[in-house]
């Protein structure tokens, strides 16, 4: 993965998932100034072009959006990730695809993101048709436990080189999304290894090697999992004791 330039290493989001994002991917970005928490040898990026690689997350006020984006540094480094609050940028209402033609800015607004939760479940099948399979018993666990709004799937190889397959799931679902991360999360009730909340978004990962004998997660052929929530729609950051931690190991 790049390097991520800031005052905290951040986690970057793996999906794209109400609010309405003020830039978009691809948006060429001029840097205003700096938030609080870089060195001051990083001061020569201010007045430097960006290009929005993806919104990451709430600063740590919650009060603005943080932003990742693509700066090019000096050589040898190259282009590098950059975590940048929203406040501190200015769209040159340029974009730039991925072949590095730039165009004007589009007149619609970005996608809305909405809350959502995702699933990374790994197997160890070799078959994507019986991976595919394996996701559909887990959509319908799933639906069992939560009410599901919007859902996408995906069936893939978990590296190139490797012949295992894994199965990605984002879902958008009625009601409270933390409600229902939890009822997910407590359909096993051992093999949570570690659970990651910052206040803002919350990842739990769950291991069949440290569940009691017998435990399953949404189908038996599920080795280990992820599963995470993104609550897009607020920006604001949950207390302490608010934040979901590790249980039954």
């Amino acid at each position: 993965m790049p390097a991520l330039r800031g005052p905290d290493i951040l986690q970057e989001a793996d999906y794209r998932v109400g609010v309405i994002p003020r830039f978009r991917e691809g948006e060429v970005l001029r840097v205003d100034r700096l938030q609080e928490g870089f060195e001051a040898d990083d001061a020569w990026v201010v007045g430097q072009e960006g290009l929005v690689h993806s919104i990451s997350s709430p600063n740590e006020e919650g009060r603005s959006w943080l932003y990742l984006v693509w700066i090019d540094e000096p050589q040898p480094t190259g282009r590098v990730l950059w975590v940048l609050d929203e406040e501190n940028l200015t769209s040159l209402g340029i974009v730039e695809d991925e072949d590095g033609r730039r165009g004007p800015l589009p007149l619609s607004s970005p996608g809305e993101l909405r809350d959502e939760i995702y699933l990374r479940l790994i197997t160890r099948m070799r078959d994507a048709a019986v991976a595919r399979r394996i996701g559909d018993t887990s959509v319908t666990a799933l639906r069992a436990l939560v009410s599901i709004s919007r859902l996408d799937v995906e069936v893939e190889r978990r590296h190139p080189d490797e012949p295992f397959h894994e199965i990605k799931l984002r879902l958008e679902v009625g009601g409270d999304v933390f409600a229902a991360f939890d009822r997910i999360v407590s359909e096993v009730a051992t093999g949570w290894s570690s659970v990651d909340d910052d206040g803002w978004r919350c990842d739990a990962w769950w291991s069949r090697r440290e569940a009691q004998r017998g435990s399953v997660f949404l189908a038996p052929e599920i080795e280990d999992a992820a599963v995470g929530v993104v609550p897009w729609e607020t920006v604001a950051r949950r207390s302490p004791a608010h934040r979901r931690h590790p249980q039954g190991g």
